[in-house]
């Protein structure tokens, strides 16, 4: 995978963004929050920051189409989430990437466990205001993706505990698409 440009939507505080630039990569970085941008901004200076979110329109970003979109845990905030995998397909150059994580809802085994503890609330975090408003599992993914014309590369299932607990309890599904 030959990546000099990333884009970094819902950047938020510009962590990741500034990560990547250290590694070498033209990174910018858009949030719909203007807050998040004044504190990425401080935090990243070799990145450019945008004050766009995915329902506004790409071109506002300029006329540089990306290697690479990155999302990380965006989409379950979405209440239009067909809008992500859009406009990362509007920025992207051709054959390019789209890395997508999200909190993972479709373990059987994470699911039978919730049932079990009666931990439902705390695991939709319903209290939580302006929280997921979307559940995603990998299925829901993958036919989200292949309608905005992306081609699913790889997939995995992650645990930020442990490697072994992704099994039992994934916390996060990652995909690596690429435009079609």
């Amino acid at each position: 995978m030959d990546v000099r440009s990333i884009l970094d939507i819902g950047c938020g505080n510009g962590n990741l963004a500034k990560r990547l630039s250290e590694k070498g990569y033209v990174v910018m970085g858009c949030d719909p929050e203007e807050s998040a941008i004044r504190i990425a901004e401080n935090n990243a200076k070799n990145v450019v920051f945008k004050v766009l979110g995915v329902y506004d329109d790409p071109l506002e970003l300029g006329s540089h189409p990306f290697d690479t979109v990155v999302a990380c845990e965006v989409i379950e905030h979405l209440f239009l989430p067909r809008a992500l995998p859009t406009f990362a397909h509007k920025v992207l150059k051709r054959s390019g990437y789209f890395i997508i994580t999200t909190p993972h809802y479709g373990s059987y085994s994470k699911n039978l466990i919730s049932s079990f503890l009666n931990k439902w609330d705390d695991h939709f975090t319903t209290l939580w205001d302006g929280g997921h408003v979307k559940f995603w599992s990998l299925n829901t993914l993958q036919a989200i993706l292949d309608e905005a014309g992306f081609d699913i590369v790889s997939h995995y299932t992650v645990n930020r505990i442990s490697r072994l607990l992704r099994f039992i309890w994934p916390n996060n599904i990652v995909i690596i698409a690429q435009k079609k």
